[in-house]
C-alpha cells in the first residue's frame, strides 16, 4: 500500500544522482538493504519503480533513495520534483539485508548499486557491529563516485575498507583503473575465501560477478545478490 511521504531535501551527489529525502514516520521500520517502491505521477498516470533505501535505520529522523538518471519516463517525471512534492512509497522489501553476525564481508558494486552498501556500512559502523567489510566500488569516472566523502569518513574506523576503480578515469585519477576482476578481488582481499560477498550494481554486472566469485570457488550460499534492478 503506497503512502504519501513530502520531500524534504533533495541531495545532489553527482552531477546525474541524486538522494531524495523524507521525514521517517515512527511506524516505518526497516533493515539495512532493504528497498521500497517509488510511485509518481506522470501525465495523469502513475508510474513507479524499486530503490534501495541508501539511509540506515539507525538515521531515524528520515529516510533517503538514491537515483541516478537516465532521461527515462520515470527518470525525467521524478527529477522534476521539488522539495514539498510528494511522492508514493511502499515497503520496505527485500532479503537483501546486512547479516550483523557476519565477521567478514565483502560488498561489490556496479555505480548506484553502491546505495544498499550505504545503509548496510552506516548500520554498522552506527551500532559498533563486528564486522569487517570491504567495499570494493566501481565507477565510469572519478565524477561518478557516490558517497565518496561519507565512506571517507567512516573510514576511520578499521573495520571498513573502500577500493574505488574507474573504468574512464580521466588523467588525473591516481586510483585502480577497470573492472572488479580476480586481480583486485585477490589484492584487496587476500581473505576472500573466508568471507560473505554482497553483489548490487547493473544486471550484466551482478551476473558476471556471481561468475567470477564461483570460479574462484566462493560458495554459491556465501554470494548474496540483489535481483531487481530499480534504478
Amino acid at each position: 500500500m503506497f503512502r504519501k511521504f513530502q520531500v524534504t531535501e533533495i541531495i545532489d551527489r553527482t552531477t546525474n544522482v541524486r538522494s531524495y529525502r523524507f521525514d521517517r514516520p515512527h511506524d516505518f521500520l526497516y533493515l539495512p538493504g532493504q528497498y521500497v517502491i517509488v510511485q509518481v505521477e506522470n501525465n495523469g498516470k502513475m508510474i513507479q519503480k524499486a530503490f534501495s533505501l541508501s539511509s540506515s535505520p539507525t538515521e531515524e529522523g528520515s529516510i533517503e533513495f538514491t537515483k541516478k538518471f537516465t532521461g527515462h519516463e520515470f527518470s525525467d517525471a521524478l527529477k522534476a520534483r521539488e522539495v514539498g512534492d510528494e511522492l508514493g512509497l511502499d515497503g520496505p522489501y527485500g532479503s537483501f539485508i546486512l547479516n550483523e553476525q557476519e565477521k567478514k564481508i565483502v560488498m561489490l558494486a556496479g555505480g548506484i548499486g553502491v546505495t544498499p552498501f550505504r545503509s548496510m556500512i552506516k548500520y554498522s559502523m552506527d551500532r559498533d557491529l563486528d564486522n569487517n567489510i570491504v567495499l570494493i566500488c566501481s565507477n565510469k569516472t572519478e565524477e561518478d563516485i557516490i558517497f565518496f566523502n561519507e565512506f571517507k569518513s567512516m573510514m576511520r574506523s578499521s573495520r571498513l575498507s573502500v577500493v574505488l576503480t574507474c573504468t574512464r578515469p580521466s588523467d588525473q585519477w591516481k586510483g585502480i583503473c577497470g573492472r572488479i576482476d580476480r586481480t583486485i578481488i585477490k589484492k584487496e582481499v587476500p581473505d576472500f575465501l573466508q568471507r560473505l560477498f554482497y553483489i548490487c550494481g547493473p544486471p550484466p554486472m551482478v551476473q558476471s560477478m556471481r561468475e567470477l566469485l564461483e570460479e574462484m570457488e566462493i560458495p554459491k550460499e556465501r554470494i548474496l545478490f540483489e535481483d531487481f534492478f530499480g534504478y
